[in-house]
């Protein structure tokens, strides 16, 4: 099969249209053989190659797993579907989940690329008043008796070594921007990369309510189709295969509910649960409502990681504009006031 790395639009788009056919009461196959009518290019062979996989009996999660076009959290989530009779629950899922991604990303990516350019200039802008604005004061001020002090002589001072360091700095950015180019461009690299990152650092924050909101969803979808307990735990687990962090956490709430813990208290111990959400989970399993009541809560939980990361984005520009200004109005600053106090003085 051609491999095809796909896009969260894609995988979104491709998501939602399988999932309106499926409603419709067309087969896998038959789906997929018609969406790829609509298109052209690799994303026609993929889908193609997906259709004759289901049609010869294949499972969906297992085609796609092998395409390598799909992260490991679209195939669980497609194999917990598959698995639980609510494929086309599953599908929509994801496609909410990617459209979320593609607002985010973009987000991320006017946040982040804007002020990194205006940081840019400011950094230029401060560079060139300590290596060439600021000898031209210190002569100034020894052509009316007097030089530098303080603060203004330290600035002039790192300005003469950043003059001579200024060739190394240009090295070690054309050779972190390469680093970069090749780690985007190759993605078994690029793979390798963010497991690192993930198993470091990927169950921390904003990562770990996102990775709470689908291990709760998968286990809601496990739980609604008549799975039992370990078997929608060990379902839903498959969801964090990419974050090594978070999948400990769930094998410790599997191994809690093992000695007889309820699985609010579980759930609340492997911090999957804050203790509000916690109260509300008991109460829905009291009443027979445990599926539902998990649903609202992984949708609670989603929301509430997607506002803190957009007041987090939110942050950066004006953070990253306020640096930069006042480090450029101090240095203007310590510059100008001797040299206004030496004028007066002359006057």
């Amino acid at each position: 099969m051609k491999k095809a790395t796909l896009s969260h639009a894609q995988t979104g788009d491709l998501t939602q249209g399988l999932a309106m056919l499926l409603h419709s009461g067309i087969s896998v196959s038959e789906s997929l053989f018609l969406l790829a009518r609509e298109e052209h290019g690799p994303m026609k062979h993929l889908l193609e190659a997906l259709g004759i996989k289901a049609e010869d009996g294949s499972h969906l999660y297992a085609a796609m797993e092998s395409s390598g076009a799909f992260s490991q959290y679209i195939c669980s989530m497609v194999h917990i579907g598959e698995d639980t009779g609510r494929l086309e629950e599953a599908l929509e899922a994801i496609s909410s989940y990617c459209q979320e991604r593609c607002r985010v990303n973009a987000r991320l990516k006017n946040a982040i690329f804007y002020p990194s350019m205006i940081l840019a200039l400011m950094l230029g802008v401060i560079g060139i008043l300590l290596t060439q604005v600021l000898p031209i004061f210190h002569r100034v001020y020894a052509t009316l008796g007097s030089g530098l002090t303080g603060i203004p002589a330290l600035l002039l001072e790192l300005g003469q070594k950043l003059s001579l360091a200024l060739p190394w700095i240009f090295g070690i950015f054309l050779l972190l921007a390469a680093v970069l180019a090749v780690i985007l461009l190759s993605p078994p690299l690029n793979r390798r990369c963010t497991r690192f990152f993930r198993c470091r650092f990927g169950d921390r924050g904003i990562s770990r309510k996102f990775h709470n909101a689908h291990f709760l969803r998968g286990l809601a979808m496990g739980l609604a189709s008549g799975l039992t307990m370990a078997d929608a735990l060990e379902l839903a687990r498959s969801l964090l295969a990419d974050a090594p962090a978070a999948e400990i956490r769930a094998r410790r709430c599997s191994e809690a509910l093992s000695r007889g813990i309820s699985l609010a208290q579980a759930l609340e111990e492997a911090r999957f649960l804050p203790p509000s959400a916690s109260r509300m989970l008991t109460l829905g399993i009291r009443s027979g409502n445990a599926d539902r009541c998990m649903a609202r809560i992984a949708d609670r939980l989603q929301e509430d990681a997607a506002e803190s990361l957009d007041k987090r984005i939110s942050r950066i520009e004006p953070a990253m504009v306020l640096t930069a200004s006042i480090l450029v109005g101090l240095i203007l600053l310590s510059v100008m006031l001797p040299l206004l106090n030496i004028l007066n003085t002359l006057g």
